[in-house]
């Protein structure tokens, strides 16, 4: 249910459907709610639609969880991997840090 609503919200975001892909990321981010690879996905999409107050709430709230997750998306095979994620995860810090 996560995998599928994480690609989902990509494929949405590609195709330019962008409340079908806030949809899809919240999904998944709901299915487990201490993964942080779906409302990474989230902020960005916020961010990339000129969104930069949710998006800084979303990711400010994504970074300071705490909680452990065994995030399916490491472990897919055909997903971004680590480096893509930690790209990411500087570039939004970035964005929402002083």
């Amino acid at each position: 249910q996560y995998l599928a609503a994480l690609l989902l919200g990509g494929a949405h975001a590609q195709a330019g459907q962008w409340a079908e892909a806030a949809d899809a990321y919240t999904r998944a981010a709901r299915a487990l709610p201490g993964c942080q690879t779906a409302r990474i996905g989230l902020g960005a999409l916020q961010h990339a639609l000129g969104h930069e107050s949710a998006a800084a709430d979303t990711l400010t709230a994504t970074m300071s969880d705490t909680h452990d997750c065994d995030d399916p998306w490491w472990q897919y095979r055909f997903g971004y991997g680590a480096a893509q994620v930690f790209a990411w995860l500087r570039d939004l810090h970035a964005m929402v840090a002083p």
